[in-house]
């Protein structure tokens, strides 16, 4: 209401200033213009400012978005929160299971897994290997297409996440796992044991990246692609079993220049 009196005096001021500018003109001619083009200048300063009038859609944003956004938000929170525990070996061994996940995205609660390796070594040498794509709840987006080369079409007749799970886990029964940025692929690997109720131990783990990080200085950065060339080995880059060669390979290679 206090912004409508204003405005209505200033529309009046406007006016009368261009009025008494206009009589003025012939006295002093000036002052006249000057009174004028101040009168304008308010009638201008009137006009030109926007009358906010909330739109429907801010007004009465629907409640459905709000509700959803409000639970995305506190999910993403929860997994913030929670606690994936596993134990972050310091002693380099030389066995271990190298391990990684092609996934739909960055979440361990919102995304899924959809292709699964995992190498087991003794020694540099490989004793065993687990592979397979895993068929995702949700269509997999285009986008993640283009990075892993992984289609829906692939994953097509592939199991689902539980089916794979308990051989998951005898696989990596009483091993030291070894993965790149591993917090990422052990958040995945717990919150699906979790999720399905899969008792398992607490593993040992090494990552890769906090290993390159201490030992090798001549790259940009330490990603594993990076550190593939680096290492020049011929390799493809996010395919689960080939990221695993790669690490494997990594890993040595860091263990050798720590002795």
């Amino acid at each position: 209401m206090k912004n409508v009196k204003k405005k209505r005096w200033q529309l009046i001021l406007g006016i009368v200033l261009i009025l008494v500018g206009i009589s003025g003109l012939s006295d002093d001619f000036f002052l006249a213009v000057s009174i004028l083009i101040f009168g304008i200048y308010i009638l201008y300063r009137v006009f030109s400012k926007e009358k906010e009038v909330p739109t429907p859609e801010k007004k009465d944003a629907p409640l459905q978005n709000s509700v959803e956004n409000e639970k995305i938000q506190k999910t993403f929170k929860s997994a913030e929160r929670k606690k994936y525990d596993y134990i972050k070996a310091r002693k380099l061994v030389n066995d271990i299971t190298v391990l990684d996940f092609e996934t739909t995205g960055f979440s361990p609660v919102e995304d899924e897994i959809i292709q699964i390796g995992a190498i087991k070594y003794r020694d540099k040498l490989e004793v065993g290997r687990f592979s397979c794509y895993v068929k995702p709840l949700n269509p997999i987006p285009p986008k993640i297409t283009k990075i892993t080369g992984i289609t829906n079409k692939m994953v097509e007749e592939a199991p689902f996440i539980e089916n794979v799970l308990d051989d998951l886990k005898q696989f990596l029964e009483n091993e030291t796992i070894v993965a790149h940025n591993a917090s990422f692929d052990m958040k995945f690997l717990l919150e699906n044991f979790d999720r399905h109720a899969i008792d398992h131990n607490r593993y040992r783990v090494i990552d890769t990246l906090s290993l390159a990080r201490q030992q090798i200085s001549e790259t940009p950065n330490h990603k594993l692609p990076t550190l593939k060339k680096f290492l020049n080995i011929e390799a493809e880059s996010h395919d689960a079993l080939a990221d695993c060669e790669v690490t494997a390979k990594l890993y040595y290679y860091c263990k050798q220049a720590q002795e």
